[in-house]
């Protein structure tokens, strides 16, 4: 007998035992949003009805990286950046797959536990063409958008197959996805294995055609004009934003198209929610499922004289919505205990009965679920340590107090930004200079913990 076969019926019996206790066991789905804003969720009626009124709302919902990519490796790792080392969009995907990754994600470990894995939509940022026939381990479904986001004209890899979707109605991807989970849905209902489920629709990532029922749903929403739109005076700020231009009429009228164009993508968003609560009541399912909704990261529209873009330290950018509905989990339920993306790898760990590897670094949020957690973090990193449009790389400490240290670095030279959120919520006011240099450098030493963090030590860091 070969070494192969006979490891493979040595390893039998636990196998089996691993799916039988599989059986029964929760259904898992997470829709994650693609440039969603915390505040967007007030125009998604049937998401805050079927999720954030039937679950668990983190108000204080944050991602420790604000870009597409490293936001998106961070959830399937819950790895900070530092450590997972994916930096950027352009070589995501390549750089995913070349550090040998994709070996270890939530994916794998919920199949190795008997659960059936599928996603669909975004993965990784420069998954291409010419990776059309790569399916990363752990996937037994895969619906995977080929290159840049898009509504039409389109193509999908199907389990490793091309897939090209015209400009016909019926094409628009966040439907198509939609009807895909759906499907997945009601194949996996009768199965004893529980199902995982990553499905990510390129709403409300612009720019794109709203489907054509809802064009013109939400051309009256006003855009929002915080008190730090086009800010007057920026004299306090880093050299970055004090070198851009107050915002023109041009400008002004840029991010009202943005802004229409951003709320224009929610209608199918929060569609494509209601189609999976309705697929999952219509199978039996809903009861025994775990439904997640986020985003990937925030977006700046107009705040700070920026007048579209991710990547600052700012509360648009790094603030996402968070709602979870699930077995145990009272309905209209509120926290403010900070939950972030790193949170949601170990989380589904926990919720399948499956062992996080030990260089996971969130945390598990079902102690919140039920209750505020008695011992929970009191501060978390953000990392931009690739700096791109524009935006200088940076290190930030966020308090769960509402305290906001930022490190900027441009070669030899360091800026400081100090924000106390909860006096100044629109972060008009830099007080770094000040501030009670103690408590900066109380601030500072921490920083310096969650940079070099890793596995355990970023949640000792972290606090409490």
């Amino acid at each position: 007998m070969s070494l192969a076969l006979f490891l493979a019926f040595a390893c039998a019996p636990e196998r089996n035992k691993r799916l039988e206790e599989a059986a029964g066991r929760p259904n898992i789905i997470l829709i994650l949003a693609d440039d969603m804003r915390a505040d967007d969720l007030e125009h998604m009626p049937k998401t805050l009805d079927l999720i954030v009124g039937e679950g668990i709302d983190y108000e204080k919902a944050f991602v420790t990286t604000p870009l597409c990519c490293p936001s998106r490796a961070s959830i399937l790792r819950g790895q900070y950046t530092h450590n997972h080392e994916i930096w950027e969009n352009a070589r995501g995907f390549k750089t995913f797959k070349r550090l040998g990754h994709e070996r270890s994600t939530i994916a794998t470990w919920l199949r190795e536990e008997g659960y059936e894995t599928a996603l669909l939509g975004k993965y990784l940022n420069a998954y291409n063409w010419e990776d059309h026939r790569h399916v990363p381990p752990g996937w037994d479904e895969w619906h995977a958008m080929l290159g840049h986001e898009s509504y039409y004209n389109y193509t999908l890899s199907e389990n490793g197959k091309p897939v090209h979707y015209g400009s016909a109605e019926a094409d628009y991807s966040t439907d198509v996805l939609a009807r895909e989970a759906r499907e997945i849905i009601r194949s996996s209902a009768g199965d004893d294995d529980p199902l995982f489920m990553y499905l990510a629709p390129s709403s409300p990532h612009g720019p794109g055609p709203p489907a054509p029922r809802h064009e013109g749903l939400l051309e009256e929403v006003q855009a929002l004009r915080p008190p730090s739109f086009d800010e007057a005076d920026v004299s306090d700020k880093p050299g970055w934003v004090r070198r851009l231009p107050r915002l023109s009429a041009t400008d002004k009228a840029y991010v009202e198209r943005v802004t229409h164009g951003h709320l224009g993508l929610l209608p199918s968003l929060d569609d494509l929610v209601a189609g999976v609560v309705e697929e999952l009541k219509a199978a039996g399912e809903l009861q025994n499922t775990y439904l997640f909704f986020s985003s990937d990261n925030g977006l700046l529209l107009g705040e700070h004289r920026i007048d579209d873009g991710k990547g600052p330290p700012y509360e648009e950018s790094i603030r996402v919505p968070l709602a979870v509905r699930g077995p145990g989990i009272p309905t209209g339920r509120t926290t403010d205990q900070i939950a972030l993306n790193i949170d949601l790898a170990p989380t589904f760990a926990d919720l399948s009965g499956a062992m996080a590897p030990s260089f996971v670094e969130g945390r598990s949020l079902k102690p919140t679920f039920a209750k505020d957690a008695p011992s929970w973090r009191t501060a978390f990193l953000v990392e931009y340590l690739r700096g791109q449009e524009g935006v200088p790389q940076h290190n930030t400490i966020r308090t769960a107090g509402g305290e906001k240290y930022v490190e900027y670095s441009s070669g030899a030279k360091v800026e400081q930004e100090y924000y106390r959120l909860r006096v100044d919520p629109y972060e008009l006011e830099n007080s770094y200079r000040n501030a009670d240099p103690n408590r900066i450098e109380e601030l500072r030493a921490r920083l310096e913990a969650l940079k070099d963090c890793s596995g355990a030590g970023c949640r000792e860091a972290e606090g409490p």
